[in-house]
């Protein structure tokens, strides 16, 4: 990487403020993309015209996200991290699914800026995840996407759990527990996915999401 010339508060300073203005572009990018995708469906978006309408050129695009498809999917590494560290870094005494099934009531997506679930009683939120939601519903290419994506989540849960639990990530037991617990998360994802296009009540959404995770995770934990 090339270096720059550092002003005088310090060398610390500039290679901040250039990661800010980095995650600064790389969420406007996100917020317009997401925001026309809802609008006018997945398929029918062009880079160009995301580009265009956030003031970047399409090369500044693929400096963050490598396709259209990550770009529509742009926050599944955090979500990921989400469950890695939510098993890694767990207090004393709290087992692998005690912990998962913690952040799965908790939170309706686990990303920490977003409110536990507090987001679907505000409208325009509320409107978002709708289409959002529907977007996905409509496209192939997103349903495929969603479901590689599931497969990673899987294999990357795997590590953690062999890590936490003492075995190697091919022992039978891992591996099954890891099958078991990607069963629950689509499990959970599906419901989210049926009850937020269907308008159902925010407390209505929450009583479904969680009465899915307390029966998969109780159910797991017994197994």
């Amino acid at each position: 990487m090339a270096t720059e010339t550092q002003p005088s508060d310090g060398p610390a300073a500039q290679p901040g403020l250039r990661e800010r203005k980095r995650l600064r572009t790389r969420r406007e990018i996100s917020d317009v993309a997401t925001r026309l995708f809802v609008e006018r469906g997945f398929e029918r978006v062009t880079l160009a015209e995301i580009a265009e309408t956030a003031d970047v050129s399409v090369k500044t695009i693929f400096n963050h996200f490598g396709s259209k498809e990550e770009l529509f999917f742009d926050r599944v590494d955090e979500v990921r991290a989400r469950f890695e560290s939510t098993v890694t870094e767990r207090p004393p005494g709290v087992t692998v699914l005690g912990a998962l099934r913690a952040l799965l009531t908790e939170y309706m997506v686990p990303i920490g800026d977003l409110p536990p679930w507090r987001a679907l009683e505000i409208p325009e939120r509320y409107e978002m995840f709708r289409g959002f939601q529907e977007a996905q519903d409509r496209s192939p290419a997103l349903r495929a996407r969603r479901a590689l994506i599931g497969d990673e989540t899987g294999e990357s849960l795997r590590g953690a759990f062999a890590s936490e639990l003492g075995r190697d990530p091919d022992d039978p037991a891992i591996r099954t527990l890891t099958v078991m617990v990607s069963a629950a998360l689509e499990l959970r994802d599906k419901t989210l996915r049926a009850a937020i296009p269907d308008r159902q009540p925010a407390g209505e959404i929450r009583r479904r999401v969680v009465a899915v995770v307390e029966e998969s995770f109780g159910r797991l934990a017994t197994a």
